[in-house]
């Protein structure tokens, strides 16, 4: 079994970190190149319950402003235009995007409102890195809209052909702080809205018990540059998130072990450490671990 080792807590004070020249909480990640970089993940990081939102059957259990200062920097959002259930509730502006899973009647929240809690932390956390990971059901065009509304246009990371990845810290005094993965590539899209499946691999995501985990390649290429590592066991048939499952399985040992099984099989530390209700267990302090 992997020991589980003391790591220092994630610096939070953006004061802090200007002065300690950190990035993503530490000074160690700032000349790497951020695909040797490990992320926390959050699987459908939108779907945690709230009054407002009303969604009923979540994946975490902690709001996206909470998970970033917890952190979170890396976030997989659903993007759909309104359902049946959406426009009989009047919700029917045209070409608008909302975050919901499968169907809005278990809850749905419109991305402008979730993308401004973004927009504040990067403003206010000036060496922090976030990546969005899209599972995209809406065209490009309206995808945009909603990104520059928002005003976190501002912080798109333009990989370029000659050197897709730079450092954290290049990242950083570029202010391109935002990178968008999506699986809903557009040929007339601008080069910050990057194809998922041309620069990742992924386990597989439809685990239902623990036996179903596998370092099995999913999606993607294993010759590719990131590596998304699912780690979630979810329902049946709807694909949300079971508390009780997180508790075990996000225990450092049997995260960690996992891990590194899959790096022996596949040659690759993962990049984007992806679970259901993160607060359960230590996701967190394996990532911290990683980038040690």
């Amino acid at each position: 079994m992997a020991c589980k080792e003391d790591v220092e807590p994630i610096n939070q004070n953006p004061n802090d970190s200007l002065n300690t020249q950190v990035c993503n909480g530490s000074v160690q990640l700032c000349n790497k190149t951020y695909h040797n970089v490990v992320f926390a993940c959050t699987h459908n990081a939108y779907n945690f319950p709230t009054e407002e939102a009303n969604f009923l059957l979540p994946n975490q259990n902690q709001s996206i402003e909470q998970q970033l200062k917890d952190g979170i920097r890396a976030f997989m959002l659903d993007l759909h235009y309104a359902d049946e259930d959406l426009e009989a509730s009047d919700h029917q502006e045209p070409g608008k995007v909302w975050l919901y899973h499968s169907t809005s009647i278990a809850g749905y929240v419109p991305l402008e409102k979730e993308l401004k809690i973004f927009v504040d932390f990067l403003t206010q956390e000036p060496t922090e890195i976030i990546t969005f990971i899209l599972e995209s059901y809406v065209d490009f065009k309206d995808f945009e809209k909603a990104i520059r509304n928002a005003g976190i246009d501002a912080f798109l990371y333009h990989p370029s052909v000659e050197k897709p990845w730079i450092t954290l810290q290049e990242m950083i005094d570029r202010n391109e702080r935002l990178v968008v993965l999506t699986d809903r590539p557009d040929e007339d899209a601008d080069p910050w809205y990057i194809n998922v499946w041309e620069v990742a691999f992924e386990t597989h995501f439809s685990n239902k018990a623990r036996r179903d985990f596998s370092c099995t390649v999913n999606r993607g290429n294993a010759d590719n540059d990131l590596f998304i590592f699912n780690h979630f066991i979810t329902r049946q048939f709807i694909g949300t998130g079971l508390v009780d499952s997180a508790k075990v399985i996000n225990q450092y040992d049997y995260l960690l072990n996992r891990i590194l099984e899959c790096e022996s099989e596949i040659g690759k530390i993962p990049n984007f450490i992806t679970v259901d209700f993160y607060k359960e267990g230590d996701a967190l302090k394996v990532v911290q671990h990683l980038n040690q």
